[in-house]
């Protein structure tokens, strides 16, 4: 399993850019997943371009929530790969999903836990607000999990490992905590750290200063810094 981060608010090299959003791209046995799509289409292409990603080559997309911080580079995957599909959560066919379909994407809206391939799920949706949806791999006993925003809690995250019988090996993306108080900040990693059991965190996008400070202070073996730029094996 291969993660790049293409798009974070920080980024690891002074060729690719940093932006507020987040795009990751997953490749798990020659299964390509876009995951979310970053705030503007220039910062996707570009660094797409840099990275070396031929967007065409992409087998699916999965927009985590309805803000354009995660779905704004829309367009250059639609120039580079029309009738892409693309998984968006369950209320936004009208809104989101219109969007993509007057740019020649195929949106598909989630209402459930639903199966992109073997080993490979879009789990949700959960209500924030925004309603949210996760991406998750099976990685024999242990899940991953990638995040958007985590707006519906980090208690959702324990539905999902329940459901699927498993826990939670890596958990990658936002988890909300750039402007939560100092408590909640502490509370919600002991709880994804010491509840819940995640070996490996990679927390980016809406972490927040905070919440890396006492990531590296308590939890330096669980953390994985990255940024725009990152290159993850699993």
């Amino acid at each position: 399993m291969k993660v790049v981060v293409i798009i974070d608010d920080k980024s690891t090299s002074d060729v690719i850019r940093a932006r507020h959003g987040l795009s990751l791209l997953f490749e798990k046995e020659g299964f390509t997943i876009l995951f979310d799509m970053g705030p503007d289409e220039e910062s996707l292409k570009e660094n797409m371009r840099v990275l070396g990603i031929d967007a065409s080559r992409i087998d699916v997309a999965v927009i985590s929530h309805p803000h354009s911080d995660h779905y704004g580079g829309f367009k250059h995957l639609s120039w580079e790969n029309p009738y892409i599909k693309v998984y968006i959560p369950y209320g936004m066919m009208d809104s989101l999903g219109r969007m993509l379909r007057s740019h020649d994407m195929i949106p598909v809206e989630v209402t459930k836990t639903t199966q992109l391939a073997r080993d490979v799920l879009v789990a949700g949706p959960f209500h924030g607000p925004p309603v949210e949806q996760y991406l998750v791999f099976n990685m024999g006993d242990e899940l991953l999990i990638a995040t958007g925003c985590l707006h519906p809690g980090v208690e959702t995250l324990e539905k999902v490992a329940s459901s699927l019988g498993r826990r939670i090996g890596v958990l990658i993306g936002g988890l909300h905590l750039r402007n939560a108080p100092e408590e909640v900040v502490k509370r919600t990693l002991d709880y994804v750290v010491g509840e819940l059991g995640v070996a490996k965190l990679v927390p980016l996008h809406c972490i927040g200063r905070r919440a890396l400070e006492y990531l590296r202070e308590k939890y330096s073996n669980v953390l994985v810094e990255a940024g725009a730029g990152s290159v993850i094996e699993f």
